[in-house]
């Protein structure tokens, strides 16, 4: 089984992170797919950015408003970054970007190479419960308006959709059992209970690295449940990784 190499938000080792030029470098080292995160604006765009918030470590934070769920996404594109220095990537190329919405990331891409595989996009819905209604959508509102993004670009086939929201996972299968769900963990809570969480058998299990081991996999082998290991930047981590049997790696340097 050849283990899956995932840019963790594009290539943001090389280049700014959750950029649609991070994506197209990445899709340039031959990565098997493609990380990105999203959230929602106030005009209920799927904006591509970390966290519903402008960042001081990748970018200037504007006076006023810092809450994308009460800006515009014409506001927020107003606002560009990747000029600073990053600290935890000083190899990363300084080059002026915006914050691109999940349109027009999967559009790049299929305009920069039509034949992509499928689940290239590898979407995380940045969802928590303490944001509903402040940061975010409430689940159901926000679980339809990712299904209609995904239908209206008729890109079904080329999606999974990951989440540490067990709630937003929840609504979202209500309406699409066609597309793969992962949920996220980050955690010692047992993968019993993840599951038990769940109103379905997710497609994915996705720990942080560290919290993978062969008795977890096993598991989930057994549970026919694949497992993405995240954020894996290290070379002897990988080969770890890769020699227990992980079906994919999300890192940095793709």
């Amino acid at each position: 089984m050849k283990t899956k190499i995932i840019g963790h938000r594009g290539c943001r080792g090389l280049l700014p992170e959750n950029s649609i030029q991070g994506f197209l470098k990445a899709i340039d080292l031959g990565v098997d797919a493609i990380e990105l995160d999203i959230v929602v604006t106030k005009d209920k765009q799927l904006l591509v950015a970390h966290d519903p918030w402008f960042e001081a470590k990748i970018g200037d934070v504007p006076a006023g408003v810092n809450n994308f769920f009460q800006l515009s996404l014409e506001e927020i594109q107003q606002q560009h970054f990747g000029t600073n220095e990053v600290l935890d990537f000083p190899e990363q190329q300084k080059i002026n970007v915006v914050r691109p919405t999940l349109s027009e990331v999967v559009q790049a891409c299929i305009n920069y190479k039509p034949t992509l595989p499928q689940e290239f996009f590898v979407i995380e819905v940045k969802s928590q419960e303490n944001w509903y209604n402040t940061y975010q959508l409430e689940v159901d509102e926000y679980a339809a308006l990712l299904d209609e993004s995904i239908t209206r670009l008729g890109v079904g086939n080329f999606c999974m959709v990951q989440s540490f929201d067990h709630n937003f996972l929840n609504a979202f299968y209500k309406i699409r059992q066609d597309i793969p769900l992962g949920i996220l963990v980050e955690d010692t809570f047992p993968l019993s209970g993840h599951l038990a969480l769940l109103d379905f058998k997710p497609a994915y299990y996705n720990p942080e690295h560290i919290l993978i081991s062969k008795q977890l996999l096993h598991k989930l082998n057994n549970l026919n449940i694949k497992c993405y290991a995240w954020t894996v930047n290290e070379i002897t981590r990988k080969k770890e990784l890769i020699n227990l049997g992980i079906d994919g790696i999300i890192t940095d340097y793709p």
